[in-house]
């Protein structure tokens, strides 16, 4: 996990809720496997609010992270722009696909993992640099290459 903590007591929450900001750098994303982000300068604010029986979490987040240029593999900044809400309910088991359940004998909400996967599903499915901006040398190599696959004709 990351050393960024938004642990949140939901068996202590006051009724106006719990509202925090932070800001995340590389250093938040690192602490995750299999993660292609390099760097970060994203602002995150959480909020936390009672709503019956359940929670409404909301993040919301703008910046910036560098991940690799699907093309070259060097950086591109990507912006972050993101709104979600989130239903929360303690409980002891997954009770619906699209609500995050906190065990009830603990109620501490973990959401950095949360906050991670919004930010990650956020980014494009494809990512490059725009058209002339990728490493010249990585341009060089992958074109030669394309030339040399184009140019054998398969055998009949």
């Amino acid at each position: 996990m990351s050393e960024h903590n938004f642990n949140i007591n939901l068996l202590s929450l006051p009724k106006e809720g719990f509202t925090d900001s932070v800001h995340l750098d590389g250093s938040f994303f690192a602490g995750f496997e299999k993660n292609d982000v390099r760097d970060a300068d994203v602002e995150v604010s959480l909020q936390v609010v009672p709503k019956g029986e359940r929670f409404i979490m909301t993040v919301k987040a703008t910046g910036s992270m560098s991940v690799p240029c699907d093309r070259c593999l060097d950086l591109v900044e990507v912006p972050v722009s993101v709104e979600d809400t989130q239903l929360v309910e303690l409980g002891s088991a997954d009770t619906e696909e699209d609500i995050v359940v906190v065990p009830e004998k603990s109620g501490i909400l973990e959401s950095d993992a949360i906050i991670y996967d919004i930010l990650i599903t956020n980014l494009p499915l494809t990512v490059r640099h725009r058209q002339g901006e990728c490493n010249p040398e990585m341009e060089r190599l992958l074109q030669a290459h394309l030339a040399k696959t184009e140019k054998e004709e398969p055998e009949e």
